[in-house]
């Protein structure tokens, strides 16, 4: 890609481009947004790199990595859009921080040994 276009022009061509295919990004949206004003900040990386993939997943303000998972899960769709045009794009390792979600442990709910059906 062109380094005089900014993060921010990138990440809405690529929303512009998947909303017209109809999906809604409501989520991905704040997050890539977020991603292009911490890139155009750096100012240092004219491609998406690994290293700016970390750095910008580690500066969330929660600090853990699921969160991190979760940004980097977020990113790899961007950054799968940037290798069409710019082939020095780096492509963030799927489960860089462990997985992006939690599959939270199922309670069953049961009537105690103790009650009777009337």
């Amino acid at each position: 890609m062109n380094a005089l276009v900014s993060w921010m022009t990138r990440v809405e061509t690529y929303l512009a481009y998947r909303r017209r295919h109809g999906f809604k990004l409501s989520i991905d949206a704040t997050q890539l947004q977020s991603f292009a004003r911490f890139a155009d900040e750096a100012g240092t990386a004219d491609h998406l790199t690994v290293a700016l993939a970390i750095a910008w997943a580690r500066s969330s303000r929660r600090r853990n990595p699921l969160m991190w998972a979760s940004r980097i899960e977020v990113l790899r769709g961007f950054a799968r859009f940037c290798l069409r045009d710019d082939p020095a794009t780096e492509m963030p390792p799927q489960g860089l921080f462990g997985p992006a979600h939690r599959r939270l442990v199922p309670h069953i709910y049961t009537h105690s040994r103790s009650w009777r059906y009337p």
